[in-house]
């Protein structure tokens, strides 16, 4: 923000005509801060009688406001400042603040500090104060700047009023001086849905950032500006416009890049206004490029647990790790894994709300899963709604509970009752036995797995016939919603593992935190490594893969794939009835051996988007296809395997009569997958006929010697 603040000082001194920018104030709307109490461009007295914290629940404008709280009745102890600004001796401009003080034990007061022009103090004025309101209150005016003064800050003091009672609280957003009297008074551009395609680029991928653009007289000119690993600013002109949207490009960077881009317009009356900052990381093009969000907000390292993937959030350092105990925490090796596959790790810190549907970064709508490994605090009503809003609309929960009385922080809450309470019984068909229930604190092992394949013998590894262990934990009744993954050894009936569907998004329930224990968390506590006993990595792994791939996907009627082969290359063809789906289609590739996907290329889409690539014939390839929808966010599409086997195929494998044909006359036993995991179809096909009852779509097909994609059109 200093970067940006230096930049329109510069614009301000070389603009000779009355062309200022309209709000001199850097970061006026507190959108940008360092941590939860530190807010950018902004000073301010900080102790344990008064602290600012950002607050997004009493907001007037944006997504943040500044919560004071004041524990003192000694004035000169309160005070917020602005940075300093230039401005005109003698000019008039516009100001105006917005408070929300509806505390009886105190108030707030804005005032001015003038300096002369080199900065030297010269006077002050100190303004109205606010009075108690249940509403967001507006103080407001206009403003004759003091002969002599070419610099000023803004500030804001509070007060202790006739019956102070300790302590109080007043929120402060909004904060407007401007519009001098060059720039004729007219209202500045407006920024709005800012967009970025892809969400979350890769190596060597074209970025496209746009934003809508109003004004009411028009707007004049417009540039949008970015920096390279916090270089000096690069100003673009707009690619194109469409219906008010200003679409620009960044060019392709190499991997973890950090860059840093705003945008400017100014508008037919000269008035100049710059949008918020806004940021992105270059990915691992090897990786899903999957956003993984573990939660920290209910006191998950209370007592002895430390159920956290590094002490440093929400991004956990180094930013490439090498080893599994470069992160700090007893759940590290699981954010480590993750990392490593790709997926991009983050942490939502203590003193966050849990939130669905607003601009903030730490928002559920930026990440594809969601871990709560043991809370120990329960939610609120807009949290669970929070959560319940990012399952249905597709997104992943993983529930990790622990045995009955599990209370690490003596407040009457352990987390089988907090799940409980969010509503998993009811909606998610997974209640977790708290005391009074059946098999509540277990210590058994389970080697026999059931329910998804995709899960059990999923991508990290297959888990049947080893050891998943729990040490002191809780069960879930088998429901008619849940899948079992792991039942009870001695009683099926109860299992230590499920999963199921809810809406477009799916859930994961896990009885005891022992398996994601990997006994490396911070010094004081008392743990053990579970994550290296058995089976438990590869179980916690595979399950958090499945839970990143959308859901949703059976019916994909706006495109579908087919593939042909000239040697030893390969054309894949993804033919599109929409035009408008995506943004742009990713292909990655992962060879024989691989552990993991690696990225081929981009191609923006169409009717059809063609990928080709060079294919060993002696060696098995497995192909993912992704899209990228018109908010940057990745979606997975389908994906198949090519092997050496091409004698072994699907005469028809785009099948339009619900009959599927095969190049043998044998009795053929079969399981037929959606892209999700879900079995739709199994039975045996006599004479290499299976007979089909799907809808439209593309699935996966196992029998004893094959394992095929086949699309479903009507």
């Amino acid at each position: 923000m200093i970067r940006k603040s230096l930049l329109i000082l510069i614009l301000f001194c070389l603009i000779v005509l009355n062309i200022f920018a309209v709000n001199l104030i850097p970061n006026p709307s507190f959108e940008n801060w360092s941590d939860l109490y530190h807010c950018d461009s902004w000073i301010y007295d900080s102790s344990s009688v008064f602290y600012i914290v950002k607050d997004s629940i009493h907001v007037f404008d944006g997504n943040y406001s500044i919560k004071a709280n004041i524990f003192t009745q000694t004035q000169a102890s309160t005070d917020i400042i602005s940075d300093t600004f230039a401005v005109i001796p003698g000019d008039s401009y516009q100001f105006s603040y917005r408070f929300y003080d509806n505390d009886s034990s105190a108030n707030g007061r804005y005032y001015f500090y003038h300096f002369d022009a080199s900065k030297n103090y010269l006077s002050n004025y100190y303004g109205s104060y606010t009075s108690d309101n249940p509403a967001w209150q507006t103080i407001s005016g206009t403003y004759t700047v003091p002969a002599g003064t070419y610099y000023m800050f803004a500030g804001f003091r509070f007060y202790d009023v006739s019956g102070w009672d300790g302590d109080a609280v007043i929120y402060l957003d909004s904060v407007f001086f401007g519009n001098s009297s060059g720039s004729s008074g007219n209202s500045p551009p407006q920024f709005s849905s800012h967009l970025r395609v892809p969400l979350n680029p890769v190596v060597s991928e074209t970025v496209y950032p746009s934003i809508i653009i109003t004004d009411d007289s028009g707007i004049f000119s417009d540039s949008m500006y970015y920096s390279v690993n916090s270089g000096t600013f690069i100003p673009v002109y707009h690619d194109s416009i469409n219906t008010g949207r200003y679409y620009f490009t960044i060019p392709n960077q190499i991997l973890n890049t950090d860059i840093d881009y705003f945008f400017s317009a100014m508008d037919d009356s000269s008035a100049i206004a710059y949008s918020d900052t806004f940021s992105y990381t270059v990915a691992d093009n090897g990786g899903v490029g999957l956003r993984i969000l573990f939660d920290f907000t209910k006191e998950e390292d209370a007592g002895n647990a430390d159920w956290i993937i590094d002490t440093n959030y929400p991004k956990p350092l180094p930013d490439n790790p090498n080893a599994e105990n470069d992160w700090l925490g007893a759940i590290s090796h699981w954010g480590f894994e993750l990392d490593s596959s790709g997926y991009v790790c983050r942490t939502l810190p203590p003193g966050f709300t849990i939130t669905y549907g607003n601009a903030d970064s730490m928002d559920l709508q930026n990440y594809d899963v969601f871990i709560m490994p043991e809370p120990q605090n329960p939610l609120t009503a807009s949290e669970k709604s929070a959560i319940f809003d990012f399952v249905r609309d597709g997104g992943g929960l993983f529930m990790v509970a622990d045995h009955n009385a599990s209370d690490r922080n003596s407040n009457g809450w352990d987390s089988p009752h907090i799940f409980n309470d969010l509503g998993s019984p009811d909606s998610f068909g997974m209640y977790f036995n708290v005391t009074g229930d059946s098999y509540n604190s277990i210590s058994d092992i389970c080697n026999s797995f059931t329910g998804l394949d995709s899960i059990y013998n999923g991508k990290y590894g297959n888990a049947q016939g080893s050891d998943f262990a729990f040490h002191a934990g809780t069960t879930m009744p088998a429901s008619a919603d849940a899948i079992e993954i792991a039942p009870h050894p001695d009683n099926s009936s109860y299992s230590m593992l499920s999963v199921c569907y809810f809406g477009n998004g799916k859930v994961a329930g896990m009885g005891d935190s022992s398996p994601a224990d990997d006994g490396t968390g911070q010094a004081g506590n008392t743990l053990y490594d579970g994550w290296n006993e058995g089976i438990s990595k590869v179980l916690i792994m595979n399950t958090t893969w499945w839970l990143s791939v959308k859901k949703g996907l059976t019916g994909i009627d706006e495109s579908f794939i087919s593939y042909s082969y000239a040697g030893e290359n390969i054309t894949i063809t993804v033919r599109n009835n929409s035009e408008n789906a995506f943004a742009m289609l990713r292909l990655y590739k992962k060879e024989q051996g691989a552990m993991d996907y690696k990225y081929i290329e981009s191609v923006k889409y169409g009717t059809n988007v063609i990928f080709n690539d060079h294919i060993n014939s002696n060696s098995s390839v497995y192909y993912k296809i992704t899209g990228i929808n018109h908010s940057g966010q990745e979606i997975f599409i389908g994906m198949f395997k090519s092997d050496n086997h091409r004698n072994i195929e699907l005469i028809d494998n785009i099948i339009t009569d619900n009959i599927l044909r095969f190049n043998n006359n044998n009795k053929i036993e079969y399981q037929i997958f959606d892209f999700s995991g879900r079995i739709v179809q199994s039975g045996t096909g006599a004479e290499g006929i299976v007979h089909l009852n799907l809808n439209p779509g593309i699935y996966i097909i196992k029998s004893a010697n094959y394992k095929g994609k086949i699309t479903v059109i009507e």
